[in-house]
């Protein structure tokens, strides 16, 4: 298995990238989404994982992010993935996350990002929805070839 970053030639919808995965048999992707209208920095570090593994754990701030983190106290791993599948539930996952980052000063300064762009980036998702524009994930040798004759892929890099 290979650590493979992929990119596709244009943006995709929520919708369109799940049936892609599907598609493609592709697991535990994180995706990386589009910030605003003009190409950032901030495209290329900010996505989220479409799959429940990694974010089962219990929100402390369900009234001020309530999508901070998919809780699965009460779901069954079926209904976990059906969330995970919902893209209005992405949308409000992708925007509560940015919007608690946006709010952690100390460590936005550390890291060396403006709180005011997380904010932007948050307003722009929830109005703009998610657009797709690559994705991390494990994939073999054989998954690899087929992605990189694929008509909507602009490139393919892996690590071993």
């Amino acid at each position: 298995m290979y650590k493979t970053y992929i990119s596709f030639n244009d943006y995709q919808s929520f919708s369109d990238f799940k049936s892609f995965e599907k598609e493609n048999d592709i697991n535990l992707s994180w995706v990386a989404c589009r910030t605003g209208e003009t190409d950032s920095y901030l495209d290329y570090i900010t996505g989220f994982q479409t799959q429940p593994e990694g974010i089962i754990q219990h929100n402390p701030y369900p009234d001020r992010y309530p999508y901070l983190k998919l809780d699965s106290t009460d779901l069954s791993l079926n209904e976990l993935d059906a969330l995970t599948n919902d893209e209005n539930t992405m949308k409000n996952h992708m925007v509560s996350m940015l919007r608690y980052l946006s709010n952690q000063n100390t460590f936005c300064k550390m890291i060396g990002i403006e709180t005011g762009i997380l904010k932007s980036t948050s307003s722009y998702i929830e109005e703009s929805g998610l657009s797709i524009y690559g994705f991390v994930s494990w994939l073999n040798k054989k998954d690899i070839e087929k992605l990189q004759h694929s008509d909507i892929i602009r490139s393919v890099y892996y690590e071993s």
